[in-house]
């Protein structure tokens, strides 16, 4: 059963939130768990998701996507939300050293890997010459 209109849609918070799911009427409940079970027997089967936690470096997402490719036996779909988060390539580099390197490096795994990589990343001119905050 898929919602009818924008009205019944359900927002990102009402799905993520235990508190919003608790609010949720018995028809936005069945929807709900009609979707996730249609997402886990599809394409959820192929969707994993790590959150980094600490300082992730591309070294190991490189590794993880390695061990995807020997344990799936194709390469994985990479996508960086986002680059300036990641941790610094070099200590003694400026920050947009750090970003510059990491993404030449995101390239190569790309490369060396056959992997798609997309990162999402925001860096103005204006923060070429001081520190991004």
């Amino acid at each position: 059963m898929h919602p009818k209109s924008p009205g019944d849609w359900l927002t990102y918070r009402q799905i993520t939130s235990k508190n919003k799911r608790s609010t949720l009427g018995p028809d936005q409940k069945k929807s709900l768990a009609d979707a996730v079970g249609e997402y886990k027997q599809g394409s959820g089967k192929h969707f994993y998701t790590l959150a980094g936690i600490g300082d992730v470096k591309v070294s190991g997402i490189r590794s993880q996507a390695e061990e995807h490719q020997k344990k799936h036996g194709k390469p994985p779909v990479i996508f960086i939300d986002y680059a300036q988060i990641l941790a610094e390539y070099k200590q003694g580099l400026t920050d947009k050293q750090n970003v510059d390197k990491n993404i030449v490096e995101l390239k190569r795994m790309a490369r060396d890997l056959n992997t798609p990589v997309f990162a999402i990343s925001s860096l103005n001119r204006e923060n070429y010459s001081v520190r991004i905050s």
